[in-house]
């Protein structure tokens, strides 16, 4: 699914890939969900080298954001080893 994309110059997100919203609305809450999203399914978004964003605020923080994305996406079988270890560890102290 699409999370982040560029429509006619506008840079957009959605969390459900049918309802999407201006980039500048964007809440911590909505980017805990497309971390969760990114983490767990198919993840796509536009690139913003590829597409043109009329509104230079709007560009930054589409930017920031899918880069940190796009990191973490790249990277997310490590971060799920690490956090499924440091999990296995507790369950073991506390299972005890």
């Amino acid at each position: 699914m699409k999370y982040l994309r560029i429509n006619e110059l506008k840079a957009e997100y959605s969390i459900d890939g049918e309802q999407w919203n201006s980039i500048e609305q964007i809440t911590k809450e909505d980017l805990l969900s497309i971390v969760d999203h990114a983490l767990e399914n198919e993840f796509f978004m536009d690139d913003p080298r590829e597409s043109k964003i009329g509104n230079d605020a709007h560009k930054i923080i589409y930017s920031n954001i899918y880069e940190k994305l796009l990191k973490l996406f790249d990277e997310r079988k490590v971060f799920k080893d690490e956090c499924d270890s440091q999990f296995k560890e507790a369950l073991e102290k506390y299972a005890e």
